[in-house]
């Protein structure tokens, strides 16, 4: 049984980014989020802290690539929390008292590692994680565009637009994925 897998005993989930979240923290929830849809999952993506997204590319993600993210700031009856991109108790997410919680993230960890939270810094990117896990599951993500659209694009900002683009489980990704997807030029040159 895969990570992702282990999360379908339970039945309202919410996902949650850090802070301001980024392309890359959009992406491995989206990614998790369509998953878990699948299954029949109640499951919303959120995120909390002092400013709601206001990036002009992030909204123009989120728009394009239907991301159905929320702002709030009292987190909804949930079985699990699982948080994206991030760690439980890090200062730049906010804290939600759960009963259950969960991780996946590509940050070097700040505490041991559980069954719980998949953690591994050998990755540039939590959307490769997350399109690893997929893959995991027998999902394929290259039939689903707009997903594509948000793990490139999540890669391509946490990479420095690919310049650092260094890891064998990144550039496998970006490798697999990378077709002539015009909303994505735009996205990359979106002001």
């Amino acid at each position: 049984m895969g990570f992702l897998n282990q999360l379908l005993k339970y039945k309202n989930i919410c996902i949650q980014c850090h802070n301001s979240p980024d392309a890359d923290a959009l992406a491995a929830a989206y990614g998790v989020y369509t998953y878990l849809k699948l299954h029949d999952i109640n499951v919303s993506i959120i995120y909390s802290g002092d400013y709601e997204i206001q990036k002009k590319d992030l909204l123009y993600m989120i728009d394009i690539c239907e991301i159905p993210v929320e702002y709030i700031k009292e987190l909804p009856k949930t079985d699990l929390l699982l948080l994206v991109d991030g760690q439980y108790g890090r200062g730049n997410v906010y804290r939600f008292e759960a009963d259950n919680i969960a991780m996946i993230d590509h940050h070097m960890p700040s505490m041991k590692k559980t069954e719980n939270a998949f953690i591994d810094y050998s990755y540039q990117s939590c959307s490769t994680i997350v399109w690893e896990l997929l893959k995991e599951e027998g999902y394929d993500v290259k039939a689903n565009e707009k997903l594509s659209i948000a793990f490139l694009y999540g890669l391509y900002t946490d990479t420095s637009s690919y310049v650092d683009l260094y890891k064998k489980h990144d550039i496998a990704m970006r490798d697999e994925l990378s077709k002539d997807y015009p909303e994505l030029e735009r996205l990359k040159n979106h002001p």
